[in-house]
């Protein structure tokens, strides 16, 4: 019985551990924050990372569409659809060494 209370205590200061780590991990999520937009992050079926490729994709067609206006402006006829968005930028699946690439390039200024 002495061994019994002995690993009982054990379990109990573990489960405690465990409690405290739990809470600290809900904390963490509750007060994450986009690394793009900087707002809060919903934790509902996405990863923040997935939500930072999605906030970043549209920033990307922002730009796209502006530099496409731009071109437009100085070459005196605008750009069709097909010429200012590549089919491939349409898709929701994102190339990790794409983004890596891109991240370490400057952004461009408007």
């Amino acid at each position: 019985t002495l061994y019994e209370r002995h690993e009982n205590s054990n379990f109990h200061i573990e489960n405690n551990k465990l409690r405290a780590e739990n809470i600290r991990c809900k904390e963490a999520l509750s007060s994450a924050r986009c690394c793009a937009c900087g707002r809060a992050i919903v934790v509902v079926g996405m990863s923040s990372n997935e939500h930072c490729l999605r906030v970043e994709n549209g920033q990307l067609r922002e730009q796209i569409e502006h530099l496409a206006a731009i071109t437009a402006k100085f070459v005196g006829k605008p750009l069709g659809d097909n010429d200012t968005v590549p089919s491939s930028a349409t898709s929701l699946t994102v190339d990790t060494d794409v983004v890596q690439k891109f991240k370490g390039n400057q952004k461009i200024d408007e």
